[in-house]
């Protein structure tokens, strides 16, 4: 599977993985601020990996994901991916002003690492992309 491929199920883990840390920043801290701020973004790159995947769906194309080892590509992929990028930078800013406030590693040391990590796994996406093969 292609980095471009990869990463549109990188979006749907990392959905997944903000969403955990959503619920978890609520029970521990009772952090209304982090719950909202966890599902919206959770929100969007969800949408986003709905609309890469099966966005060429509502022309009534049969889209299959993987066939015979190449994964589906589309403009809807790219936008997704970017939407994706944004996201990460909005989070990296975020924690990273958390981290340098308060100086703690956790919550927002870990959680800067984490969309650090997103946000550079989604850019090496995109310019696979953007390459020419």
């Amino acid at each position: 599977m292609s980095s471009f491929g990869a990463g549109i199920w990188g979006i749907l883990l990392y959905a997944l993985i903000l969403i955990a840390g959503a619920v978890t920043g609520y029970r521990k801290a009772k952090s209304k601020a982090s719950l909202w701020t966890g599902l919206v973004c959770s929100g969007l790159l969800i949408l986003a990996f709905v609309y890469a995947v099966i966005g060429q769906t509502a022309l009534g194309t049969e889209v299959a994901l993987l066939t015979a080892g190449v994964p589906f590509l589309s403009e809807n992929s790219a936008v997704a991916l970017l939407l994706a990028t944004f996201i990460s930078v909005f989070l990296v800013a975020l924690f990273g002003i958390r981290w340098f406030r308060t100086r703690k590693m956790v919550p927002a040391g870990l959680f800067f690492l984490i969309n650090s990590v997103a946000l550079a796994f989604f850019l090496i996406s995109l310019q696979g992309a953007l390459s020419p093969e």
